[in-house]
């Protein structure tokens, strides 16, 4: 059998690059929810590969590294989820794929294994960490809050905030808060808020929903926003039951959105009550110190002093005699005592002296040296010696050892 003459005649690879034209041209992002199976993942280039299966179907998929790297959680064969992404066509095997832009976790299971996942690696960066909280402003000038415009939790925030305190600065960036594009809002509305210093706290939150409505507050790129801002933020997701993992990292966690009004925005009633109670307060202190001056003044108007002032300086200097009086005889006392002890020591000095020993009699006896004799032991008989008396000098010789010691 022959083609027809007016048919074209396309090679493999030319027939399967038109398809992937038409393939590229007929679908924009798509996303596919499905069962992962035959997962692969290549530590070396980091891409990975797996399968997407319901019960009658199976699509190939590929997640290039590029796309993976801000995956917060690590896909399993089994899981449920969705991949976002684009229709592709391998031409190397004429197959049709799908190239993974985005990969999300869908059902409870798959949920919390993710959430279990993201939990772990956040803690070990220290995201959840005590000592990297930090204290709310007690005055703010400027509250932010990211949010939506169209949920409960804006009009929760400024109906309870603004009742607190009329005439707050509010500034509201408005995000979504569920969906697939919600994550990636929330995380630059946190760092724009924060990097342009737009506030002095921000309120980070939404009403209640299902751990699905929710999950953009426990993302990563979400989580590690608010770690970043370099303002304080206030978790507000969800009912008080619900725990995000933006609960973990914010610097304090409220309940509800409604609560968080109550933490952020100072109360004009108590603060006028405090200052009530201030005023009060000092002006007892006041009247109580003034009362304590005015009695020290009547007892000081009533003294003798105020009436002979020249009484209370004659006294005085009459108090500065006295004591140079006693100072003098203290002085006197003093010297008197210490000659004695000074007459007491000379005395001892002039008694143990070589002069007052001689005077009582004895000899120092020296040998032609002059070296002081003390032993009779070592002078032989016929030495010459000199004999030092209390008055004058004897020059003596040696006839005989008389005794030895």
């Amino acid at each position: 059998m022959q083609a027809p003459s007016n048919a074209r005649i396309y090679t493999v690879s030319e027939i399967t690059g038109e398809i992937r034209r038409l393939v590229l041209r007929g679908f924009d992002e798509i996303a596919v929810s499905g069962e992962i199976s035959n997962f692969s993942h290549y530590p070396a280039s980091g891409h990975m590969y797996f399968s997407l299966k319901d019960a009658g179907a199976s699509i190939r998929c590929v997640f290039f590294r590029g796309d993976n790297e801000s995956l917060n959680f690590v896909p399993e064969n089994g899981m449920q989820v969705v991949a976002v992404g684009r229709l592709d066509i391998y031409q190397a095997k004429g197959e049709y794929q799908l190239k993974v832009g985005r990969l999300l976790p869908q059902g409870l299971g798959s949920l919390a294994v993710a959430l279990e996942q993201l939990k772990k690696k956040l803690a070990a960066d220290g995201l959840f960490d005590p000592s990297r909280k930090r204290p709310l402003p007690a005055f703010p000038a400027c509250i932010g809050v990211v949010t939506s415009t169209q949920g409960a939790a804006i009009r929760d925030i400024l109906k309870v905030g603004l009742r607190r305190w009329p005439g707050a600065q509010v500034l509201v960036y408005p995000v979504a808060v569920e969906g697939a594009k919600a994550a990636p809002e929330i995380a630059e509305a946190i760092r724009r808020m924060g990097r342009y210093g737009l506030c002095d706290v921000l309120i980070v939150g939404r009403g209640g929903g299902s751990i699905e409505d929710l999950w953009a507050f426990n993302e990563e790129i979400v989580c590690r926003a608010a770690a970043e801002c370099p303002v304080p933020v206030v978790s507000a997701v969800g009912h008080e039951k619900d725990v995000t993992l933006i609960d973990l990292v914010a610097d304090v966690r409220a309940a509800t959105p409604s609560m968080a009004a109550e933490i952020v925005f100072p109360e004009r009633e108590a603060l006028e009550a405090d200052l009530l109670n201030s005023r009060r307060r000092l002006s007892r202190e006041l009247k109580q110190k003034f009362s304590l001056a005015a009695g020290r003044l009547d007892l000081i108007k009533k003294s003798r002093w105020r009436r002979d002032p020249r009484s209370l300086v004659e006294s005085r200097w009459q108090r500065i005699d006295e004591l140079k009086r006693d100072l003098a005889r203290m002085f006197t006392g003093r010297i008197r005592e210490t000659r004695q002890i000074l007459k007491t020591l000379d005395a001892r000095i002039r008694a143990l002296s070589p002069a007052a020993v001689l005077a009582r009699g004895f000899a120092m006896i020296t040998d032609e040296k002059g070296a002081v004799v003390r032993n009779a032991r070592r002078v032989d008989p016929g030495a010459r010696l000199t004999a030092r008396l209390a008055k004058g000098k004897l020059g003596v010789r040696v006839e005989k050892i008389l005794a030895e010691g």
